[in-house]
């Protein structure tokens, strides 16, 4: 395997993991009822720009 492969393949699964994550913490603050679907919109912009 080429080591630009395997850069991908890192890439892809810190990737995968990250989103994941704001994933979770997301519908974690929808379920607590921590955050509204306006500040959610918000974050999620935000988050999506980084």
């Amino acid at each position: 395997m080429q080591t630009c492969e395997k850069i991908k393949i890192g890439w892809s699964f810190l990737d995968r993991v990250y989103q994941g994550s704001v994933s979770m913490m997301m519908s974690t603050l929808m379920r607590q009822n921590k955050i509204d679907e306006k500040e959610m919109e918000e974050l999620k912009s935000m988050l999506d720009k980084m």
